[in-house]
């Protein structure tokens, strides 16, 4: 008999209660199924590395599986699907689960199937291989494809911890098939297929079956017997080949899965622990610049922290590959944490950077990013590599790997105080370099002749030492368009600049002057906005990453009840001092009750929600002034954020009753 038809699926007795066919697990992979399975993929081969001095390799190739060369593999499976979705035909979710996968495997013409399955096959290099032993719950073989909830790792700083990946495997292949192939440092083959269904019947003999199915010689184990292995299977050196059995069709999927590379392993690959080879281009150390040149045209990260879609490693990269070459630019500091050991912080000023600090840990894969508004314009690398740290932090993650939160490092159902002691250590050394780099970039003001005949400022409204920013921009509620209100005259001749920063006045249509400086840092204040890195959060859920409470917290006066009566269109400038906002509103009425709202623009073109600390009118609650009275004519009020960085302003107004 062949080898191809030794095998065949083996499916226990189930009692209750019965397993249906949707996987929770599944739904976190779905939206993104090509780029996750990636990350996942080559986060299971780092943690199995063989020789440290070498880098690991993880390949991804396409192929075609004869159905009729593995019949057992295919049809039995077919049969399994079909029970399932009979003994599931009351439920029409399962139903359509299942009329899925058997139109994937019949194709869509009557009386015909696909002779020809495709598959994903995953191999990693310079690997350990898995090792099995019967009933070990703790053999890497057993855990990875065996158990659920369950993984097994060699290294206490290894990058999984929950056997929680492994669902991004099943999750690819419409019918949630696999098949792995390894061989260890004991020279032992292993080889067996998984699947996972629902509790269902076989109506050839009545047993109730479950829905996890293995594919091997006795139901019981893996073939281990080289000679037992079919040849297309069997692996040859160290490591493991995974094949994903089945996939759908994806447009440029092999984009998706090399931006997937690009974002959440580029420091791995540019420090030679990695290398990549996606459908026949390899990324190495050599190509790492030209592939993030290829997929990324400069160093901008639009959109939210959370959208993966948009994310950049680019200038990430950059902070790290191009630090020594210029020294205002990039920074590096290195210290010992009493608690965490040796961490890294690379620091990138570029004012079109969107203020965010990518997060990494020994495993040299991208945990999550940071909004951090310490200072203004800039992206920032930080990398622990202390081995207690590292183990900490990884007690700190969730499943996703993709946060760090004290919360989730539990003993005896209290958080675990290094986990308290390690999150203050990384975040006082972060906002101290941060710190450290304002002090550097701020000099005093200086005078810079001639400006003063292009710069239109009433002089009433400046004190000699202020500095100011006079960009001020009207929302308009109803359309959403932003227009610039610049009233008129006179001028001043001081302006506070950045040590070494070239100023470029730039005369706007109204003939006046933007003075924009690149870099432009605040002294103190924060705000911040985390994500991670394998999972699709969106801006109206909680975003993962490091838990902050090291924020300074404002208090404000609680928001009291109103109604909006009508929105009003005000005309308004704004000039930014050290301390404060000074923002003059024009009314053509007077109005009694007044709200206002304020919002900070970015160089995206989104408005981001600051709160007031303070305001010489009006009752505070967060970014609204409440029961402000304005007068006809001019009227002027003083306001202070609580970041104490200078906006460019968007301002809702309208009357409450």
């Amino acid at each position: 008999m062949s080898k191809k038809k030794y095998c065949n699926w083996h499916f226990d007795k189930q009692g209750v209660p019965d397993k249906g066919p949707n996987n929770p697990l599944e739904e976190h992979f779905k939206a993104h199924p090509y780029y996750s399975i990636v990350r996942e993929a080559i986060q299971n081969s780092l943690d199995a590395v063989n020789d440290l001095s070498k880098p690991v390799k993880v390949t991804f190739q396409f192929g075609y599986l004869s159905r009729k060369e593995y019949p057992n593999l295919i049809e039995e499976l077919r049969k399994h699907i079909i029970w399932s979705k009979e003994y599931w035909k009351h439920n029409a979710d399962a139903e359509k689960k299942f009329d899925e996968m058997l139109r994937f495997l019949d194709g869509s013409k009557q009386g015909l199937k696909k002779l020809l399955i495709p598959y994903l096959k995953i191999s990693d290099y310079n690997t350990k291989g898995m090792f099995y032993k019967p009933d070990d719950t703790n053999s890497t073989f057993y855990a990875f494809l065996k158990s659920e909830g369950n993984s097994s790792k060699s290294d206490s700083g290894s990058g999984g911890s929950f056997g929680f990946g492994k669902a991004a495997y099943f999750s690819l292949s419409p019918f949630r098939t696999i098949v792995v192939s390894t061989k260890n440092l004991k020279d032992e083959y292993i080889f067996e297929g998984a699947t996972v269904l629902a509790t269902h019947k076989n109506f050839e003999t009545g047993d109730k079956l479950s829905a996890y199915g293995y594919y091997n010689e006795d139901g019981l184990n893996p073939v281990m017997n080289i000679f037992d292995i079919p040849d297309d299977f069997i692996r040859n050196e160290n490591g493991t080949d995974i094949y994903v059995i089945g996939l759908w069709e994806e447009e440029n999927r092999k984009d998706k899965m090399i931006k997937s590379v690009l974002n959440n392993f580029w420091l791995a690959i540019h420090n030679e622990k990695l290398v990549v080879e996606v459908k026949g281009d390899l990324i190495n150390r050599d190509t790492l610049s030209d592939f993030i040149n290829e997929y990324y045209e400069d160093d901008m990260e639009k959109g939210s922290v959370s959208d993966i879609n948009n994310w950049n490693p680019r200038p990430y990269f950059n902070a790290v590959r191009n630090y020594g070459l210029d020294t205002s630019k990039y920074f590096l500091f290195e210290e010992e944490l009493e608690t965490t050991g040796k961490v890294k912080l690379y620091v990138y000023l570029n004012k079109n950077l969107p203020n965010r600090i990518a997060f990494f840990r020994k495993p040299h894969m991208l945990v999550y990013k940071e909004t951090r508004k310490k200072i203004k314009g800039y992206v920032g690398v930080f990398v622990c590599e202390g081995e207690r740290g590292n183990e900490i932090l990884k007690k700190m993650e969730n499943p996703a790997h993709n946060e760090w939160k004290k919360e989730n490092y539990r003993v005896d159902g209290k958080t675990h105080p290094d986990a308290e002691k390690v999150r203050k250590e990384i975040y006082d050394f972060i906002l101290s370099k941060l710190n450290e780099i304002s002090r550097k970039n701020l000099s005093d003001k200086i005078t810079v002749p001639g400006l003063e005949e292009y710069l239109n400022i009433p002089a009433d409204l400046l004190s000699e030492d202020e500095n100011f920013d006079y960009k001020g921009e009207n929302e308009n509620v109803n359309s959403g368009d932003l227009t610039d209100i610049i009233t008129k005259k006179e001028t001043s001749s001081e302006i506070a600049v950045i040590k070494g920063v070239k100023i470029n006045p730039n005369i706007n249509k109204q003939g006046n002057i933007n003075v924009e400086a690149e870099g432009i840092l605040s002294t103190d204040g924060e705000e911040t906005e985390v994500a991670g890195g394998g999972k699709n959060n969106t801006d109206g859920g909680t975003s993962p990453g490091f838990e902050d409470t090291d924020i300074i917290k404002k208090t404000i006066k609680p928001e009291e009840n109103h109604v909006i009566k009508k929105v009003l269109q005000i005309e308004f400038r704004v000039i930014a001092t050290k301390n404060k906002h000074r923002i003059i509103l024009y009314s053509d009425k007077n109005f009694d009750r007044v709200g206002l709202e304020f919002y900070a623009g970015t160089d995206n073109g989104k408005a981001e929600h600051i709160n007031i600390l303070s305001s010489s009118i009006g009752s505070i609650s967060g970014n609204k002034l409440i029961n402000v009275e304005l007068q006809k004519g001019k009227n002027i009020l003083d306001v202070e954020f609580d970041d104490n960085i200078q906006h460019s302003l968007n301002l809702k107004a309208y009357e409450l009753q």
